[in-house]
């Protein structure tokens, strides 16, 4: 049965400072980045926790065991079910000295949140954590297991590397000095000196970027036998490769969707706002070139429509609407692992934008180096605007001279936000003429009260007050009117209505 003794999330403070300047400022070109960390500690046969990998290309998890006992060996290791390979284990002596360490790796874990799952011989104490990483060559993802072992104050170990690796160790101690401090240049991913798995075994993990060769260090408190083992990630080949994210203005540089993603179409990179009619939504696109070779961006876009107004703003604040829009517009030279950072502003158009309308624009970044390589962003705009839609009716088809014919409109709201000084106005048909007392008013169901007032010069002014006979009509009716006005006062949510009405006699 498969039980889980006590499972941390941990994200050290030297991991978060890391992670955070790694989401703005984009990993270095051809370089391996870390994704997400994940730790279980305890005392079980099982360990079984759960670990999110993020949006990203080339993905690679590794998983690292130590347990007190050698003895205690991993017999299976798998996430989301799929069996992990061992990439290689150190035993540190026997008996009341007894300390393990395992590596495993899982090449292009899936996306998402699932289980890591960690069996053993037989119950053992472990600290078992899990990282994931991106950028990490899928032909070949590491070199070389490494490792080491002695009774010191020092463990240390000695990795081959090169540039735009990564390399990834993992400790396993006795127990017996208080603390563990991760080495100069190391980015610690976990260190559990808590003893909270029941007393024997210290497990830790941390990266340092590639070299010639690395030394990978981790500093006791007090002598402790220890074993520690590494191995080097390799970064994906990758010459040309743009790479464009996408984030609301108002958010913070890590809600940008995606670093070390290319899709297109875009599918997972969408930002999505609403606003009224002639408010901008802003937007923050940013452009990375994640090849390795210098390369030129060529970006393209979706221009303007009636309904909707587009722009597209440089770094420097220079608008490159006309180009992005036409045949697309070219950046200057990007070094490999340059970036530049771009405004989109969507306006609904004033008048001529209808609540409830969303307008999609896509942005693409293509390679002028290889044309094949391309990575798209999307946004999609809302208009909030108040928006009312009116059905107008008759009680008669057809009537004759002499006879009333009743109008009725009914007005809904459909828009996404609510509606304030609603004003609607209606004519009187020239074969026809206003009778006295019939305009009317039902709320319905919109809250709203009126006041109705009335023209004789086609709405120019609204200062009439109808009268019996007017311009030569029968007793009740005025054929002066032309138009007539209902003012609402109050606040109507969407999804609401209302109605009005009036009468006419046929001339």
């Amino acid at each position: 049965m498969s039980t889980t003794n006590s499972v941390k999330r941990i994200l050290a403070a030297s991991f978060l400072t890391a992670a955070l300047a790694a989401i703005f400022a984009g990993p270095a070109a051809g370089a391996v980045a870390l994704d997400a960390t994940s730790i279980s500690v305890g005392t079980n046969t099982t360990f079984t926790f759960a670990h999110t990998v993020g949006v990203g290309m080339d993905r690679v998890l590794i998983v690292n065991v130590a347990v007190f006992n050698s003895a205690k060996t991993v017999t299976a290791c798998t996430y989301n079910g799929v069996a992990l390979t061992r990439l290689g284990f150190l035993d540190g002596g026997s008996g009341s000295n007894d300390r393990r360490m395992e590596m495993w790796r899982l090449i292009n874990p899936p996306i998402g949140t699932a289980n890591v799952s960690v069996t053993f011989s037989s119950s053992a104490k472990a600290v078992i954590g899990s990282a994931s990483f991106f950028g990490v060559n899928q032909t070949t993802p590491n070199g070389s297991f490494v490792s080491n072992e002695a009774s010191t104050n020092l463990a240390t170990l000695t990795v081959p590397s090169a540039a735009g690796e990564l390399v990834v160790d993992c400790m396993a101690v006795q127990g017996n000095a208080a603390t563990a401090t991760v080495g100069t240049g190391q980015t610690q991913l976990w260190n559990d000196y808590s003893r909270s798995n029941g007393g024997a075994v210290v497990g830790c993990s941390s990266t340092e970027p590639g070299a010639a060769s690395v030394a990978m260090t981790w500093g006791l408190s007090g002598v402790d036998y220890w074993v520690i083992g590494a191995v080097s990630l390799k970064p994906a080949v990758r010459p040309f490769q743009p790479d464009a994210m996408v984030k609301l203005s108002t958010e913070a540089a890590t809600a940008y969707l995606y670093d070390y993603w290319y899709e297109n179409p875009a599918s997972l990179q969408v930002k999505s706002q609403s606003v009224l009619a002639s408010v901008a939504a802003t937007y923050t696109i940013r452009f990375d070139n994640d090849g390795t070779n210098s390369d030129r961006l060529v970006i393209t876009g979706i221009g303007s429509t009636p309904a909707f107004t587009v722009q597209y703003l440089d770094a420097g604040n220079t608008d490159r609407t006309a180009a992005v829009t036409g045949a697309g517009y070219t950046t200057p030279v990007m070094a490999a692992g340059a970036n530049t950072v771009w405004t989109l502003n969507v306006t609904p158009v004033a008048n001529g934008t209808a609540g409830g309308v969303t307008y999609t624009v896509n942005v693409t970044a293509a390679s002028q180096g290889d044309a094949t390589k391309t990575d798209q962003v999307r946004t999609q705009t809302t208009c909030t605007a108040p928006n009312l839609v009116m059905s107008k009716s008759v009680d008669l088809a057809n009537a004759l001279p002499g006879q009333d014919i009743r109008y009725s409109v009914v007005a809904s709201s459909t828009g996404l936000s609510n509606a304030n000084a609603i004003v609607l106005v209606d004519s009187i048909p020239s074969y026809a003429g206003f009778r006295i007392g019939s305009a009317s008013f039902a709320a319905g169901t919109s809250g709203l009260s009126s006041a109705v007032t009335y023209s004789r010069d086609h709405g120019v002014s609204w200062s009439y007050t109808p009268g019996t006979g007017g311009c030569t009509a029968p007793a009740g009716y005025d054929y002066c009117v032309t138009h007539v006005r209902w003012t609402m006062t109050g606040t109507m949510v969407p999804s609401r209505s209302f109605t009005v009405g009036m009468t006419v006699r046929v001339k």
